[in-house]
Order: C-alpha cells, then structure tokens, then sequence
C-alpha cells in the first residue's frame, strides 16, 4: 500500500510542476520528479522510487496524449495502472 502511495505522490509531483512550469522542458520536469524522490529520505527499497518514476513517467504520458485531461482524472488513470507497472517491475526484478 505506501509504495502506491508514493507512486501516486510522485505523479501529483510532476502534474504540479508541469502546472506551475508549463514551458518546462522534459528534461526539467523529471529532474524535478527525481529531486523530489532523492528528497525523501524513508524510501531505502530502490523498487519504490523505480515504481515512483514509472507513475511519475505513466502521468507525464497520459497528460501529454489527453492534454484536456483534469489533474484529478490523470491521476485516476495513473491509479488505474499501477497494478500493471508494478507487475512489470515486479518481473524485471525476478529476470534481474
């Protein structure tokens, strides 16, 4: 459950900064997003901050495919794939 948790967290991150830097660069958003991630200093499980950056980057898509999409659905659609992001990281871990 926190690791959903923190991936939604950084999801909100990059819509935040993508909402008060709208001329950002990509580049510039996911350096926020990361810095953001580094910030948080309870996260020791490096599978958390990895499913961190692949909601952050599910976010920065489906706002960037449906950009009349609110905040508040583009974090529902990111909740609606997490369970799939973390299948994905779950089996890069075991062929890792």
């Amino acid at each position: 459950m926190e690791e959903k948790i923190k991936m939604v967290s950084a999801a909100a991150r990059l819509i935040e900064f993508k909402k008060q830097n709208p001329l950002a660069i990509d580049e510039e958003v996911f350096q926020d997003v990361s810095d953001y991630i580094s910030g948080m200093k309870d996260i020791k499980n490096e599978k958390i901050k990895i499913g961190m950056i692949a909601a952050a980057s599910e976010a920065f898509n489906i706002s960037k495919e449906n950009p009349g999409l609110t905040e508040k659905e583009v974090l529902r659609k990111v909740m609606e794939e997490i369970p799939n992001l973390l299948s994905g990281l779950n089996q890069e871990e075991e062929l890792g």
